[in-house]
Formats: structure tokens, C-alpha cells, sequence
């Protein structure tokens, strides 16, 4: 919930313990970095549509390669980089402001349907397992039972049995 308040703009307020509590709105973009991605229990569009995940797939293993110099803040002071650096900020910064919103890169969306897609283990069951076919009956008891011994097969908690009935329905209208 604060997550989504803080995203969204909305007033949180602030509480420090032995100190009297305060509100402020939000104004800065949060960023993650994590090597594996969070379990998440949001299937929300408004919770996808503010998510960019970004994939950094390359990896230098070979340490002959790497250069070392980088994460020494002394060398970054002292190379004559750090203008361009600045300068090359600037620029993507004004672009962000021309468009009002960043760019996703086709890898970036297809980094985020695949996240979303593990993210609802309930969209997979019935992706996976489910045959969509209007002169075939199954009790909603039976499928939910199924789905529910499936998710706890891969380590998830179903759903309630009404909101595994909604994502069933989202998959019909499909």
C-alpha cells in the first residue's frame, strides 16, 4: 500500500518514532536493483503499467576485461570524464522531459510480460493447464482444487476461491 501511494503522488504521511508525525507528496522515482526479481502479489494494471524493469543481461566474468578504474570515485575526479558524464545526463534528461514519460525498449516490455506472467501463477494454471472450450463443463470446485495443489506445488499460495473465479473470467474475455 505505501508503495502505491508513494508512485502514485498521493500524501504519505511520515511518523519518526519520539517525534511528532508529518505528510509530504512524493516526488522522486524510485529505483531497485536485485538480482532476482521480488515475488509479487499485484495483478493490478495500474501496479504493471508503473513498473520498468530493466534487464542487464551482459556480464564481464572475464576479469582481464573489467576496468577497475570505475568504481574508484578518485579516478572519476581526476579523469576529465565527469562533464561529458554530466552533459550526457542532461541530454537524456531533456529528452525525458520533451517525451513526459520514459521509453521502454521492446526488451524492457518483454522483460516485464514475462515478470508479470511468473507474478500470477493463477494466469499460468489456466494458460497452461485449462482448455477454453464453450461446450465443456468443470465445477468450479474441481478447478479451483486443481489450481490450488498446483500453486502450492511450485511454491506459491493460491488465491481465494472468488479471486481465482475473477482471473478465470479475465481469461474467458480473452
Amino acid at each position: 500500500g505505501m508503495l502505491k501511494k508513494f508512485v502514485s503522488g498521493e500524501v504519505i504521511t511520515i511518523e519518526e518514532k519520539n517525534k511528532p508525525y508529518y505528510e509530504l507528496e512524493a516526488t522522486a522515482r524510485l529505483t531497485f536493483a536485485a538480482n532476482d526479481l521480488p515475488k509479487v502479489k499485484d495483478r493490478s494494471d495500474g501496479f504493471w503499467r508503473r513498473l520498468m524493469p530493466i534487464p542487464f543481461k551482459n556480464q564481464i566474468l572475464d576479469e582481464s576485461k573489467q576496468d577497475r578504474r570505475l568504481v574508484d570515485p578518485n579516478w572519476w575526479t581526476h579523469s576529465g570524464e565527469l562533464p561529458g558524464v554530466f552533459n550526457w545526463a542532461l541530454q537524456g534528461l531533456m529528452r525525458l522531459y520533451q517525451r513526459g514519460r520514459f521509453e521502454e525498449s521492446d526488451e524492457c516490455i518483454a522483460a516485464k510480460n514475462e515478470y508479470r506472467q511468473s507474478s500470477n501463477p493463477a494466469r499460468t494454471f489456466l494458460e497452461d493447464s485449462v482448455l477454453f472450450d464453450l461446450g465443456s463443463r468443470t465445477a468450479t470446485r474441481t478447478l479451483y482444487l486443481e489450481y490450488a495443489n498446483h500453486v502450492k506445488a511450485f511454491g506459491y499460495h493460491p488465491l481465494s476461491e472468488g479471486q481465482f473465479s475473477k482471473e478465470v473470467k479475465k481469461k474467458c474475455k480473452q
